[in-house]
């Protein structure tokens, strides 16, 4: 059991490295990153995010909008920012790799509530602004439906909640 722990732990270790360095060494265009775009200040937070538009000859993008991990307690789209550069420089995707408040933010006030607000703000903010950073397609991505509507299910479900 320890012996498959440690072999374990040894193989995500090397993939790691292997995709750190392919990540950082192989892209197949250029792109351009602009960096802490601020979309939205809460209270003292500043919601910002960091958009990478690739360089080809396409007169338009489709973007991605990516939300980093972290059990909505810890990280930044700083964790994102090698994936959202393969991306940039490898498809042709506008990427937008969003921050947003952790319910650890303002002394601990922050609820999920807030937290659902960021992601669908920064869906809204990017529909309206990033024509200004890369010229995207108008098209609506394949799901975004199915996406909303999940939203819109976890706000339902949130408000029946008995409060505790």
């Amino acid at each position: 059991m320890k012996n498959n722990i440690v072999t374990n732990l040894f193989l995500f270790t090397a993939l790691t490295f292997a995709c750190n360095l392919k990540a950082e060494s192989a892209y197949k265009h250029q792109f351009t990153k602009t960096e802490n775009v601020v979309w939205a200040v809460k209270g003292n937070f500043e919601l910002t995010m960091d958009i990478y538009v690739p360089k080809t000859q396409r007169t338009d993008y489709p973007v991605l909008i990516v939300y980093h991990g972290g059990g909505w307690l810890i990280n930044t789209e700083a964790i994102m920012d090698q994936m959202s550069a393969y991306i940039a420089g490898n498809a042709e995707y506008i990427v937008c790799n969003v921050n947003y408040r952790l319910l650890t933010a303002n002394d601990n006030t922050t609820g999920m509530n807030e937290i659902i607000e960021d992601a669908f703000g920064a869906v809204l903010w990017v529909k309206e602004n990033i024509k200004q950073y890369g010229q995207a397609t108008d098209s609506k991505p394949p799901g975004l439906k199915a996406i909303l509507r999940a939203f819109v299910q976890v706000i339902y479900l949130r408000a029946k909640l008995p409060k505790v």
